[in-house]
């Protein structure tokens, strides 16, 4: 069924993807000023997990002890493995690297799912993207350790982090019975177990630092606005326009980052890290494409009927 309002979501997948541009921007802002990358995903989570207790339904626990520990394994996976990953990356990398690096995650995600189908001809828009997107990669690295000389951990640390998205994505399918914000309240709740104790050992973070308006104001949006309204939102976007109408947004959020990173941060980014920023880009583009194709084929193939 067709919404009415088709305009309207697109506006608000545009903001959508503005917030998710700017959670880059403000997530560095807040560690120079002091915060580090535990104790910033702690609290963010925190606040974050606050909203989800009272907005998500009040069903204490899962369907079955099966699936409380599926809910324990996709904690694991969506808080310190992703967050964790793309925080410490923004931690010791430029945001426009890590931005590009993690703008991957959807290549991985449907490579996955293709090695996961057995006896499947992978689509040669597949193999494109998947070379197109490395080779983004490889450049943005020459553009970190060799014209910038910076160092290239942030650049790996986020690799890890789009690997790590991916596994969450596809891990989240089995969840497809519930509410996605008793999804989210259980994910960060487990998460947030094992986030404590890491960010335990960062120190503890000052009170001066806690009432300065600029990290409060930066915290809130994190919190409230990147982690709760924002994924809200995508969802019911998604629900209304569909994945597919709505997949090019997507593209803008590096880009965006990158622009404000080099005009507030005052962040290095050359030709060679522009291509390949858009290297990347490109053969995620390609790579969903294969994907697909691949879908479609197997569409047809069990519409077939068999002897």
């Amino acid at each position: 069924m067709q919404t009415r309002h088709p305009f309207l979501y697109q506006v608000l997948a545009l903001i959508v993807t503005v917030m998710w541009g700017f959670n880059y921007i403000s997530t560095k802002a807040l560690f120079l000023h002091g915060l580090g990358p535990f104790g910033l995903l702690a609290l963010k989570l925190a606040l974050a997990w606050g909203v989800l207790v009272l907005i998500a339904p009040k069903w204490l626990f899962s369907d079955s002890p099966h699936h409380e520990v599926m809910f324990a394994l996709l904690g694991l996976t969506y808080v310190p493995l992703y967050h964790g990953l793309e925080s410490l990356a923004i931690y010791h990398g430029q945001v426009s690297s890590v931005a590009a690096i993690m703008a991957s995650a959807p290549l991985m995600t449907a490579a996955i799912a293709v090695m996961g189908v057995k006896r499947v001809r992978v689509h040669w828009t597949m193999w494109l993207g998947v070379a197109t997107a490395t080779t983004g990669v490889l450049l943005i690295l020459i553009d970190t350790a060799v014209i910038n000389s910076l160092s290239m951990l942030g650049c790996f640390l986020a690799l890890g982090g789009a690997l790590a998205w991916a596994i969450y994505a596809m891990f989240l399918k089995s969840f497809a019975g519930y509410p996605p914000s008793f999804i989210m309240r259980k994910a960060m709740g487990y998460g947030l177990l094992v986030i404590l104790p890491i960010a335990y050992t960062e120190g503890s973070i000052t009170t001066e630092t806690l009432t300065d308006p600029f990290v409060l104001g930066n915290l809130a949006f994190l919190s409230f606005g990147v982690m709760v309204l924002a994924a809200v939102l995508w969802i019911r976007i998604t629900h209304e326009l569909g994945s597919d109408a709505i997949a090019g947004w997507n593209y803008l959020v590096p880009i965006l980052a990158s622009i404000v990173a080099v005009a507030g941060l005052h962040e290095s980014l050359t030709f060679i890290g522009v291509m390949g920023m858009l290297m990347i880009l490109g053969g995620v583009w390609a790579g969903q494409v294969g994907a697909k194709r691949i879908s479609a084929a197997f569409a047809l193939a069990d519409a077939v009927p068999t002897q």
